[in-house]
Order: structure tokens, then C-alpha cells, then sequence
């Protein structure tokens, strides 16, 4: 949770690669995305599912509590940019997507992810905004992982 914020952050990285902002999701069977819509769909050998259901959009929650927390750190100082990124940890996930508005990963290829981009930030700028994001969370010392 970000002090004054509604909702909560499942996790933040901090990295060489980028600031991740990341919603994880332990959804099982179809999951369905077309850009910002997304359905759970019915347990069926057809894909994409007959038959689905619709629900909250997974991607507008990434985005908004990756500009919550971009926000949150420009009140410290910091412009940077927050990548918002879903992650499913289910490995009986079925994800069909089309034109998702954020990136979407099952958990398996979530360190390659993370990883595979240019060096944005120095390690001196990450442990400044590490150390800001700290102090924005209204978390217990214990919730938080600082590597």
C-alpha cells in the first residue's frame, strides 16, 4: 500500500531494467484478453472459450497503480517511468490475448522479462528510488524485500 492510496501494489522491482509496477494474478483455465476487456472463460478443449464471463480489467488496474506509484515518486522527486505489468502465476493459466495494453507474463518468464531490457537506471538511482518507494509504503519492515 502506498500511504494514502486506495488499493495496494502486489509488487515493485527496481532494477538496471526499469521500475515495474506488478499485478500477479492466480487465475486458473482460460483467461481472455482483448486490449483493456478481459473474461475468465469455461474450462473447454476450444480456444479462445465459447463461453466466457466477463471481469474487472486487469490491465487498467496495472496502469493505475503504476501511475499511483510514478506519481507517488514524483512528489520525492524522482520523474521516472513506471512499466505496469500483469503476471500470472498459475501454471494452469491459459491466456489468449489480443492487443493487451500492457505487457502480460505467466510467472515462469517473468525474470527474463525484467531483465532483458536496456539499462535505464544506474544502481545508485535504484537505491534512491528503492529507498523512496520504502518510504511512501505503509507497509510492516517485514512485507518488504530490499536486495
Amino acid at each position: 500500500m502506498l500511504a494514502g492510496q486506495h488499493g495496494n501494489i502486489d509488487h515493485i522491482v527496481v532494477g538496471p531494467s526499469g521500475i515495474f509496477a506488478i499485478e500477479t494474478k492466480n487465475y486458473s483455465g482460460s483467461v481472455i484478453c482483448y486490449g483493456d476487456k478481459w473474461y475468465q472463460g469455461e474450462l473447454t478443449w476450444l480456444f479462445p472459450p465459447r463461453r466466457r464471463f466477463p471481469i474487472s480489467s486487469i490491465s487498467s488496474q496495472a496502469k493505475r497503480n503504476a501511475l499511483s506509484l510514478a506519481n507517488s515518486l514524483r512528489g520525492q522527486g524522482f520523474s521516472v517511468w513506471v512499466q505496469p505489468v500483469v503476471v500470472f502465476s498459475s501454471r494452469w493459466t491459459r491466456l489468449y490475448l489480443r492487443h493487451p495494453t500492457v505487457p502480460v507474463v505467466k510467472l515462469s518468464k517473468l525474470p527474463r522479462f525484467l531483465t532483458a531490457g536496456q539499462s535505464r537506471l544506474t544502481g545508485e538511482h535504484s537505491d534512491a528510488v528503492s529507498r523512496a518507494i520504502l518510504s511512501l509504503a505503509d507497509t510492516a519492515p517485514e512485507q518488504s524485500m530490499f536486495a
